[in-house]
């Protein structure tokens, strides 16, 4: 075993000794501990290994180090921090096997100033807009209404080959070599505008759920962007939060 394997184990027992003796009230909440040199004649360890303990206390928030007053004791047990873990999202992100989009519209339109602050783009440019239906082939019931705004440079995508069955984007970088460096995704909720209450077979005053997703390209250019809509009762996303813990066991 190497010096500084051996240091590194070291300072992982006496942190732990040091979080034990904490916890059972050896060093109560708003004291001190021991000062780094009677901590090394205690635990017969270098200052060098005393500072490292020291350090993961710290990094757990059980103690709070001051050049002028020592390691002062702020909690007996580490924060529990909860972190969004991604895999529900990403799984209620991405559409089921069994839908199949149906395109019900394709024009340029010429962007107003309400809807560039959406796309994230100048008023005036135009855009191809296109909308499609989601249906459930099981069910046959419309589970989202998609309204998609292209690059007008992209437009060529209406003659695709499989314009109707491959993914916008997908289109966009087979037929132009672009490139999907990365997606933004925003979630709203709100009255659902027009055309999509009609298109979900919705009353017309329907609310509803909303994703926009951003696809960001070469340049950091924003090639494409789609949102989809949902009946306010047609989908439900699932966000799960997990306890981060520390690197070492108490």
């Amino acid at each position: 075993m190497t010096q500084d394997s051996k240091a590194l184990f070291r300072h992982e027992t006496i942190a732990r000794q040091l979080i034990q003796d904490i916890r059972s009230g050896v060093y109560p909440v708003g004291t001190q501990l021991p000062p780094e040199l009677l901590l090394g004649q205690m635990f017969k360890a270098s200052r060098h290994t005393v500072r490292q303990a020291l350090k993961t206390l710290t990094d757990r928030g059980l103690i709070v180090r001051r050049a002028s007053s020592g390691s002062m004791i702020i909690s007996a047990h580490e924060p529990r921090i909860m972190v969004q873990s991604s895999a529900p999202m990403t799984k209620a992100l991405a559409n089921p096997s069994d839908l199949v989009r149906t395109i019900v519209g394709a024009k340029f339109v010429t962007v107003t100033k309400t809807l560039a602050k959406m796309l994230q783009c100048d008023a005036g440019e135009r855009k191809l807009r296109i909308h499609t239906i989601v249906r459930s082939t099981e069910s046959d019931l419309i589970v989202s209404a998609v309204e998609i705004y292209v690059a007008e440079a992209y437009a060529g995508i209406l003659d695709h080959p499989s314009h109707k069955t491959m993914r916008i984007s997908d289109q966009i970088v087979d037929m132009y070599d672009e490139e999907i460096e990365r997606v933004q995704v925003e979630v709203f909720a709100g009255k659902l505008p027009a055309p999509m209450p009609k298109l979900l077979n919705l009353d017309e005053t329907a609310s509803g759920l909303g994703i926009i997703r951003r696809y960001v390209g070469r340049n950091d250019a924003i090639f494409e962007v789609s949102v989809t809509y949902y009946g306010g009762d047609q989908h439900v996303f699932l966000m799960e939060l997990r306890r981060q813990t520390g690197g070492l066991s108490p």
